[in-house]
């Protein structure tokens, strides 16, 4: 039976909260993504190795979709209205102005996403009608819309301003957010008297930048957490560390969903020529890294 009056459908947006909750906030950070290290002294710019420029997210592994799936029956969207699960508050980034960039850089990216995605998600509905993850998709979709209806342009230095904003305030996501862009210049190329293509000298502050993303990982920021595997990856920022490295790519593989450390993710291979010895202590600090970010307390 449909759910028709708006007390019910409230209703059932409340039972359902905790499911909600976790959808929106894995939807939020987007597919997940593993910024490549910067090419540096020990790493041949050969390798082509450049950083995504997203923010990076951990996986979701098979278990959790199906319990996702399990606790979001057939037709359980369809007794709901997008409207009123929009007012459901998204998790908060610790600030109001960061809550607001977020929310104008998700609503930025949803309006150019357009009829893309829409006709996609149509010809995934055709194609399983039945699947309660199709439905959720296109659901989300029209929840996503409602939030952004009376957004309207975003202009990318409001968002700047926010998120300087909240930095000033020594917000986490405002910090990670202006570092990320100080490290973006040191990634900017330049053509010697040869026509070669390098990359441009790593300025101070990108130094600096690289050495806040270590701080910054620990607070359990997802763009930040990727950004450390980048800078330890490399020798450009001078903090290459290939046991640091390989421990936050290994925090990066974990379930989101997941309360606790998985020593070895499906999927989750070491670097190779890292030896026994190196790998144990690359997961032994893992383990710190995830306990100190990432754990749910």
């Amino acid at each position: 039976m449909f759910l028709t009056t708006k007390s019910q459908r409230m209703a059932a947006a409340a039972a359902a909260a905790a499911v909600l909750v976790a959808i929106l906030a894995v939807a939020r950070n987007g597919a997940p993504e593993t910024p490549q290290p910067a090419a540096g002294p020990s790493r041949p710019a050969a390798d082509g190795l450049q950083p995504s420029g997203k923010v990076a997210s951990t996986r979701i592994s098979d278990s959790t979709l199906t319990w996702m799936n399990a606790s979001m029956p057939q037709g359980m969207f369809a007794q709901m209205d997008p409207e009123e699960v929009a007012k459901v508050p998204l998790p908060s980034y610790g600030h109001p102005a960061a809550d607001r960039a977020m929310l104008l850089m998700d609503c930025k990216d949803f309006a150019e996403s357009g009829d893309a995605v829409s006709n996609e998600l149509a010809n995934l509905s055709g194609l399983k009608p039945d699947d309660p993850s199709v439905e959720m998709m296109m659901f989300f979709r029209e929840v996503q819309g409602a939030r952004c209806r009376n957004v309207g342009h975003v202009d990318p230095a409001e968002v700047d301003a926010l998120m300087a904003e909240a930095a000033a305030a020594g917000n986490p996501r405002g910090r990670t957010y202006v570092a990320a862009k100080a490290l973006a210049s040191s990634m900017q190329t330049e053509k010697d008297a040869q026509g070669n293509m390098s990359l441009a000298p790593v300025s101070p502050q990108a130094r600096a930048a690289a050495r806040d993303m270590l701080e910054l990982a620990r607070t359990g920021d997802l763009e930040a957490i990727g950004r450390a595997y980048m800078v330890t990856s490399t020798d450009r920022y001078g903090l290459g560390d290939p046991i640091a490295s390989a421990a936050w790519k290994l925090v990066m593989a974990q379930d989101r969903m997941s309360p606790t450390f998985n020593p070895a993710p499906p999927g989750e291979q070491p670097p190779a020529g890292m030896s026994p010895a190196d790998q144990a202590l690359a997961v032994s600090r893992a383990r710190e890294y995830f306990n100190a970010c990432c754990a749910k307390k």
